[in-house]
């Protein structure tokens, strides 16, 4: 379970780093454009899941603010394809979210 765990972190990791960089590129590219509104640099506190961590006990879920990144609309309209996920897929998500849970 553990190996499982450091894969997804690796994988968030990964996904953040594309992220970091392609905003950087865009920023030098394109600055003080309408994208910069919705799509912020990120920070690593906005890397966490959309709920409150289950050790925060300073807000409540009613007064929780998820992270931006949660908030950002989709610029692109996502095919019937993309939505699809494999059952591969699906069972490690879910291997990540009872993870979460356990811990």
């Amino acid at each position: 379970m553990i190996s499982l765990y450091k894969c997804f972190n690796d994988k968030t990791d990964r996904a953040a780093e594309k992220y970091r960089f392609a905003w950087h590129v865009l920023s030098t590219l394109d600055p003080g454009s309408s994208w910069l509104s919705q799509l912020h640099k990120l920070k690593p506190k906005d890397v966490s899941g959309p709920g409150r961590d289950p050790d925060e006990t300073k807000t409540t879920n009613s007064h929780y603010q998820p992270s931006w990144i949660w908030l950002a609309q989709c610029t692109k309209a996502l095919s019937g394809s993309e939505l699809e996920i494999s059952e591969d897929e699906f069972n490690e998500s879910m291997h990540v979210e009872w993870a979460k849970a356990r811990a």
